[in-house]
């Protein structure tokens, strides 16, 4: 029976994963001291199993005396974090402390039946990973750390839209001044679901007193969806990492950046579409890498559904179209199959055009909206554009002050944050906002964070750089070209979307995320290429630095 659930997890990685998510709407999130009815029985189950789970375990390596005193240890501790659960302002700190006592006892259960092999590390930074993710959107409201997500013109406004009309039409895209529903449908249609399932099931009990309640319990677990999706970009990555072979510290660090990377964490929290496309632009790079191996029609649909998912979440999701196009012209004129590629291309045109440009195209015949078209924010006299700084300064101009993002004087601040590098290194580990600046340890915390992230990032760029260029036993010639394009596309896309939407929150890190798996991935495969004297000394410094980029980033965002 055991062998059977392992097998099901491990072969329906992202049904379990949806499971997991979805076991967690039972938490009140609009109340913290407070939880649901049942709440308390659905993990007084899941400890009692745990506790079950762990004395089987460990009873062959125990005697009786020691595996009782084992047993009476692990129910103390855990009545205490259900005793802190209950009376605690904030509960969620209960769920990580019982998380961290799991993964630890089963890390020791592991160790001491030497059965700590690669893949169970790689199961341990899963949970770990997924925790931390857990435990920052637990801790957070739907309102907190979000772009643009509550005003009758944010993100919750197009989810409502869906929502209030039963899905029977689609929003007008409305040029006049900044709104959302510019964006594709498709996130917005699958949260709009999702809360119209959590409403129909909770039916039963929804009085006409209690339905504002429930609704913004719904509306609350709409971070519970792209929770799902920041952690399934987990599993999408790793496949990724294993398909070049990555194994033992390559593959372990490698893995760590991304479970650990704080905007993953940020993201599931963001009630908005870029994690979904984001997860959808992961899944294109790996259906595109198992295509070029396998270039059969089941799997080119693959990549048609991703990159055309992608774009129905948000177009930028295009950015992928360009490496993967050099993939396919790479195998046409390689395996001479012509007939057969020529049907493939033509089966993935059909499925990828409707899907990706459907919208586009709808509105530029419905209202003359341009397929590319973004919001233009006001120039004269707006706190946030950086227009007025020269193409040098908004290059090259490295002025700091600290970690954060500068933002004026309201900030406390003498200038406006607006270098395009400066605000890629401050964004990708904290955002647009100041988390961790107002207590004395978490500054410190932060402060490492932030160079051990410089860094990552010189390292990760020197590297893909050195192997795009350089051949490679793990890394051939055609996935070379398609990192390289991928890498080089998304980078000169980003600076060109700088300059053309000049305004700092154009700078952020969430329109590039991608290239943290790019970047790790190049790392994971300089770890394993480079020989000689230097490679012991350049495996332990970049396994150290990526260990204490994981502990400083778990700990912050564990923390708040």
């Amino acid at each position: 029976m055991q062998d059977r659930i392992k097998k099901l997890v491990i072969r329906h990685p992202f049904i379990t994963l949806f499971l997991v998510c979805v076991s967690f709407t039972i938490f009140d999130q609009t109340k913290n001291s407070l939880v649901q009815p049942g709440t308390f029985l659905f993990l007084a189950v899941v400890q009692i199993a745990l506790i079950a789970l762990i004395s089987l375990a460990m009873k062959p390596y125990l005697t009786s005396s020691r595996l009782y005193l084992l047993e009476t240890i692990i129910t103390v501790v855990v009545g205490l974090i259900n005793y802190t659960y209950l009376t605690y302002a904030h509960p969620e700190k209960a769920i990580l402390a019982f998380g961290l006592l799991a993964v630890f006892m089963l890390f020791m259960i592991l160790s001491a039946r030497n059965e700590l092999t690669q893949r169970k590390i790689v199961m341990l930074i899963f949970v770990l990973g997924f925790l931390m993710r857990l435990t920052y959107v637990l801790s957070i409201n739907i309102n907190s750390y979000q772009h643009d997500f509550g005003n009758s013109n944010g993100h919750f406004n197009y989810i409502e839209f869906f929502y209030k009309n039963n899905f029977s039409s689609l929003p007008t895209v409305v040029t006049d001044g900044v709104n959302q529903l510019y964006h594709p449908p498709f996130y917005y249609f699958v949260a709009a679901l999702w809360m119209k399932i959590q409403m129909f099931v909770a039916s039963p009990f929804i009085t006409e007193l209690n339905q504002a309640e429930y609704y913004a319990i719904a509306k609350e677990n709409l971070q519970i969806l792209t929770l799902f999706f920041s952690s399934a970009s987990m599993v999408i990555s790793y496949k990724i990492f294993t398909f070049f072979k990555l194994k033992n510290s390559s593959v372990l660090t490698a893995l760590s950046l991304v479970a650990f990377h704080p905007t993953f964490t940020i993201l599931a929290g963001s009630a908005n579409n870029d994690i979904l496309s984001i997860t959808m632009f992961l899944a294109a790079i790996l259906t595109a890498l198992n295509w070029y191996k396998k270039p059969s029609l089941i799997n080119i649909l693959k990549v048609a559904l991703a990159v055309g998912l992608g774009m129905m979440s948000k177009l930028s999701a295009a950015l992928v179209a360009p490496a993967v196009a050099v993939l396919f012209v790479i195998k046409f004129f390689e395996s001479k199959l012509y007939k057969k590629l020529v049907l493939q291309f033509s089966a993935f045109a059909l499925a990828v055009f409707p899907l990706g440009l459907g919208w586009g195209i709808r509105n530029l015949i419905k209202d003359g909206v341009p397929i590319t078209y973004v919001p233009r924010i006001k120039i004269e006299g707006h706190p946030q554009y950086v227009g007025n700084y020269s193409v040098w300064e908004r290059l090259f101009d490295f002025r700091y002050s600290d970690v954060w993002m500068a933002r004026g004087s309201n900030f406390g601040y003498t200038y406006r944050e607006h270098t395009i590098g400066m605000m890629i290194l401050k964004t990708s580990i904290f955002g647009e906002y100041y988390i961790g600046k107002n207590s004395a340890f978490l500054r410190l915390v932060s402060n490492i964070l932030f160079y051990a992230n410089v860094l990552i990032c010189v390292v990760s760029l020197i590297a893909i750089i050195y192997f795009v260029l350089k051949r490679s036993d793990i890394i051939s010639a055609p996935f070379r070209a398609f990192f390289g394009v991928l890498y080089a596309t998304i980078m000169l896309s980003f600076v060109k979307f700088s300059f053309d939407y000049p305004h700092d929150c154009s700078m952020d890190f969430r329109y590039i995320v991608p290239t943290v798996i790019i970047g790790a991935l190049f790392l994971g495969i300089s770890m394993t290429n480079i020989k000689g004297k230097y490679e012991k000394l350049f495996t332990n410094t970049a396994t150290i630095t990526a260990t204490v980029f994981s502990l400083c980033s778990f700990l912050l965002y564990t923390s708040l």
